[in-house]
């Protein structure tokens, strides 16, 4: 079952919340352990802040508008490679 992107928010929160490196290690390490295979890679992109690898020269080319639209809905989606509609 996909994981829900609510749980990559909650590392969030959970990360936002310490100063501390070890235990921010911890925490990172107990959600990867959650994860399937096929969605930790896009997960790693995502905590360290990024969509695409370094080397991928592909941009999203997304307008505030589009980001506005998005927050409003407040739809859950999932870390797997599907799209987001």
């Amino acid at each position: 079952m996909p994981t829900p992107f609510s749980k990559l928010t909650d590392l969030c929160r959970a990360l936002e919340a310490t100063r501390k490196r070890t235990e921010k290690s911890h925490i990172i390490a107990e959600f990867l352990r959650i994860l399937d295979a096929e969605e930790v890679a896009p997960a790693v992109l995502l905590v360290v802040g990024q969509v695409f690898p370094e080397f991928d020269s592909r941009t999203l080319e997304v307008g505030w508008s589009t980001m506005k639209r998005v927050l409003d809905k407040g739809r859950q989606t999932t870390l797997l490679r599907e799209p987001l509609t």
